[in-house]
């Protein structure tokens, strides 16, 4: 069984990171400014954009990305 702490690492951050990646290259961000930003690569931020990575169906969530990046 695995953790909690293993589960929000493997699935939650992902997540959240991939909203903001997403928010952030909609806002005319360049993928390389967000993977520095964020502290993954370029390819990384290439797989969220194209939601092969850290997808959610969440509202919820995106409302709160977007409010987070507006800060």
């Amino acid at each position: 069984m695995r953790t909690r702490c293993e589960i929000i690492a493997s699935k939650v951050i992902p997540m959240i990171r991939g909203e903001i990646a997403r928010e952030l290259v909609n806002r005319g961000y360049a993928k390389k400014e967000v993977a520095e930003f964020l502290g993954v690569t370029i390819a990384a931020v290439s797989q969220y954009t194209s939601e092969k990575r850290g997808a959610t169906t969440s509202k919820r969530l995106k409302e709160l990305v977007k409010e987070i990046v507006d800060d």
